[in-house]
């Protein structure tokens, strides 16, 4: 991930830099562009035009990343840093279409624009020295000030091709809005030993320095169970960043996937649906991550079953319908739960509750719907 693309201001700068493109009339948009990485229609555009201004009336009203601070410490005797400014993971879905359109971009057709370091306004360090977010930003693109509502100004930095961010942008409009089919039949159910290893992460798909840190403490958890000849399964609880692209799945999840392809057979991997997976549609999520042959297990389902003398281990899909249960999972679920006389373990990407529900004195329901990042 680069740093300009985890900053808000500068991914509003750049929304208006898109919408400006999707909204030139036809005969402007046919010339001089032949390299194009989606050939949108003019309903394609106009399409993503309208998610785009809708998304960027919401945006004016209240940030849609993730709420606190990344410090809660002054810095440089100013006041804490914003999350915004280093860490604007969009819960919208068309904004974080937008941060994977840019992101492709500057991986591919504006890859001298990177370069690998720190990011310069980010000096804070932990002990082993990793950069504190991410490694990757543009050359000579850090903001100069603030300004009075307090967002930060970039010097007149656009993407140096609006129109093939725009082209990718109305692609992955298109993908969200025409989801894959949902698949209703589970993975088979699958008995594992007793003293299986279960080694789970979640919210993981970020192929940030941090994530790979994780994942290496991941291997060596895994690598400490096959010493002792321990069953390991390894199961990842959902959302690869932005979109869940194909491009994401590879560069940001399997490329640091702690288990190996050739050890597929014998260390199973699982994963669950997230919210920002179905931001494309949830098609690379079902057609690209559950083909790789260390998911193949689960049977291109999203939703399934492990048990052993103990426990069900179950993993269900509450991202297909955002923070609900698709299809037919919950007689599933509790056919589950009637047929069994052992303890259950849910698994999921969304929590059963949240900080930030309200429950109504004296009840227990909640006022508002809990969800996930």
């Amino acid at each position: 991930m680069i740093a300009q693309v985890l900053n808000r201001d500068f991914v509003l700068s750049q929304l208006d830099v898109v919408q400006h493109e999707l909204q030139i009339s036809p005969d402007q948009r046919r010339t001089g562009h032949q390299d194009l990485p989606f050939q949108a229609t003019e309903t394609d555009m106009a399409i993503a035009a309208d998610e785009l201004r809708l998304a960027k009336e919401k945006e004016a009203a209240v940030s849609s990343g993730q709420q606190g601070y990344w410090d809660t410490e002054a810095r440089r005797g100013e006041e804490p840093a914003p999350l915004d400014d280093f860490v604007f993971l969009s819960r919208d879905p068309v904004i974080s279409i937008l941060q994977s359109a840019l992101q492709e971009y500057f991986e591919t057709k504006g890859a001298d624009l990177v370069e690998t370091q720190a990011p310069p306004d980010d000096t804070r360090r932990s002990v082993d020295d990793r950069p504190a977010i991410t490694d990757a930003s543009l050359r000579d693109c850090a903001p100069t000030r603030r300004v009075e509502d307090g967002r930060r100004i970039f010097d007149q930095y656009s993407v140096t091709d609006p129109r093939w961010v725009a082209s990718l942008f109305a692609e992955g409009i298109r993908l969200f809005r025409g989801r894959h089919d949902f698949n209703p039949k589970p993975a088979d159910p699958l008995q594992i030993a007793d003293n299986a290893r279960l080694i789970l992460v979640g919210d993981w798909g970020s192929g940030l320095p941090r994530a790979r840190a994780v994942a290496d403490q991941m291997r060596k958890e895994i690598e400490a169970a096959l010493q002792k000849k321990t069953e390991v399964h390894v199961i990842h609880l959902g959302d690869v960043y932005y979109s869940g692209w194909k491009t994401e799945y590879y560069r940001n999840f399997l490329k640091d996937w702690p288990v190996r392809v050739e050890e597929s057979e014998t260390i199973k991997s699982w994963s669950l649906n997230g919210n920002h997976d179905m931001y494309s549609g949830g098609h690379a999520y079902f057609d690209f991550l559950l083909a790789d042959s260390r998911f193949r297990r689960q049977q291109k389902s999203s939703f399934f079953s492990l048990y052993n003398n103990h426990w069900d281990i179950i993993g269900l899909d509450t991202a297909w319908e955002n923070a609900d249960l698709a299809n037919e999972q919950a007689g599933w679920l509790e056919k589950q739960f009637l047929k069994s006389p052992r303890k259950s373990m849910l698994l999921s990407h969304h929590q059963l509750f949240s900080v930030r529900a309200r429950f109504a004195k004296g009840t227990n329901e909640a006022r508002q719907v809990p969800y996930a990042a």
